[in-house]
């Protein structure tokens, strides 16, 4: 029995695979909360199964939302992560996959030891349901809007060390701050060891930053994004000079 169970589970699997590409208009978040439910009705209803039929589709819905779950989110770290940096995003995917398997199933295996095998994935089932609950205070926030893609790489060679002076209308200096706050972020992801931002006597402001070496200033131009060049064209706009 435990084979033709397994059977139903990739059987599912492969029908989510199929099913996946109909619900690419969904919003992620909505899209895996659907799988997260999914999976967890099917754990609890193979909790409750009194006979093979029950067990065996509970097993195949587990499958399908397993599988489209997991697809949709490696398709969103491919296609949304820079490139510089996807590869290490995919693997911290995977090491917290496979290190949810090997807790998951030591964890559930002594409550199983505790209240038996259809009280674990009750329990387990439940669990699931909860993060649902808890994606109200830490939603999967999508950046479908954001262009990760590629930069132009400025054709001068940048020194380690750079300075640059702003001079923002007085009617938007919070704002200004802001999206400095937002570029600090851009910098050091980038490979910035120190950032900066100071105001001058006369209202302007500096922005300091620096690298370790060459090579990561280089790095640093090269790992630009789209969006951080959009980012840098706001800045400009809140400047003087600038569309007044």
């Amino acid at each position: 029995m435990l084979g033709v169970l397994v059977a139903m589970f990739g059987l599912g699997a492969f029908a989510g695979a199929l099913v996946r590409a109909r619900f690419v208009h969904w919003r992620r978040a909505t899209f895996l909360s659907a799988c997260t439910l999914l999976y967890a009705l099917a754990t609890i209803l193979l909790g409750l199964a009194q006979s093979p039929a029950p067990a065996m589709l509970a097993m195949a819905l587990a499958g399908g939302g397993w599988v489209a779950g997991l697809s949709g989110l490696n398709v969103a770290i491919q296609v949304h992560a820079a490139r510089w940096v996807a590869a290490r995003a995919i693997a911290l995917l995977q090491a917290a996959l496979f290190l949810g398997l090997a807790s998951g199933s030591l964890i559930w295996g002594l409550l199983a030891d505790r209240f038996g095998l259809g009280g674990a994935l009750i329990l387990s089932g439940a669990s699931m349901l909860a993060t649902l609950v808890l994606g109200r205070w830490l939603p999967i926030v999508s950046n479908d809007a954001v262009d990760l893609s590629p930069a132009p790489i400025p054709a001068s060679d940048a020194p380690v060390a750079q300075r640059r002076t702003y001079r923002p209308r007085a009617a938007r200096q919070a704002e200004f701050q802001d999206r400095m706050r937002q570029l600090e972020r851009a910098r050091r992801r980038d490979g910035a060891v120190h950032w900066s931002l100071r105001q001058m006597a006369d209202g302007g402001w500096v922005e300091e930053f620096a690298f370790n070496h060459a090579d990561d200033a280089r790095r640093h131009a090269a790992r630009r994004t789209r969006e951080d060049e959009r980012l840098e064209q706001d800045i400009a706009e809140l400047l003087e000079g600038c569309g007044e």
